[in-house]
């Protein structure tokens, strides 16, 4: 029997309308989606326009809400050939959710090897509550795969599937957070099915200083 992962995230009830998408074809052209670019962009400042210029027409755009919040959430699908790990071929999915027209969160998952993000205690240690800045964050930590303003409805755990079964899972939210960031990695059989993943939520205030972090651990069940 395939193996499942125990899942430690909270549920959120949620609508959901699929108003868009395009062929299987389409969706795997073999375009790669890099960190840095996402990266460019700016959460509550960057337009939709400007995604949709960058990394062309979505697959799929899922309509979601959450108690008052109110947003969509565009999904993109990419296929490259990952030449650290020889011959295989990685996977992507990148999720960038928009509200009134304006990017407030995104995701991307990356199946490559050399795409996994493992998280040093060290550098972790170094980030000071209250003081630390997003800069500082990247610094120890590199390029986060996952970025959201707060509330967002990418952190919900019903988008796992869509998210490639790597979902944003968040645990306590501290009150005075107003913007979070995630990094995720994961380990394989073998046979390259998911045996454990992780993900470091780092949390941000209104003057985008760090105020805090958790880390999230599933490992997969027997059958």
């Amino acid at each position: 029997m395939k193996k499942s992962l125990a899942h430690l995230t909270l549920v959120f009830v949620t609508g959901i309308s699929i108003t868009a998408c395009t062929t299987v074809h389409e969706a795997f052209s073999g375009r790669e989606y890099k960190l840095e670019n996402l990266a460019r962009a700016n959460l509550g400042i960057t337009k939709q326009d400007e995604i949709i210029q960058e990394f062309g027409s979505p697959v799929e755009i899922n309509k979601r809400w959450f108690e008052s919040h109110e947003a969509e959430v565009y999904f993109y699908q990419g296929q490259y050939n990952n030449y650290a790990g020889g011959n295989a071929v990685a996977n992507q999915t990148l999720a960038c959710e928009f509200s009134k027209g304006v990017l407030t969160a995104y995701r991307l998952y990356d199946s490559a090897p050399s795409a996994q993000q493992d998280f040093d205690d060290k550098q972790r240690a170094k980030l000071v509550k209250g003081s630390s800045t997003h800069q500082d964050v990247e610094s120890l930590l590199g390029t986060p795969s996952g970025k959201a303003l707060l509330p967002s409805t990418i952190t919900q755990a019903s988008l796992g599937l869509a998210l490639g079964g790597a979902s944003f899972p968040l645990a306590r939210i501290p009150e005075e957070a107003k913007e979070v960031w995630q990094y995720y990695s994961e380990t394989l059989s073998p046979g390259g099915e998911r045996t454990a993943r992780k993900t470091l939520s780092v949390f941000f205030d209104a003057q985008g200083l760090f105020i805090g972090g958790a880390q999230m651990q599933e490992l997969a069940m027997g059958p």
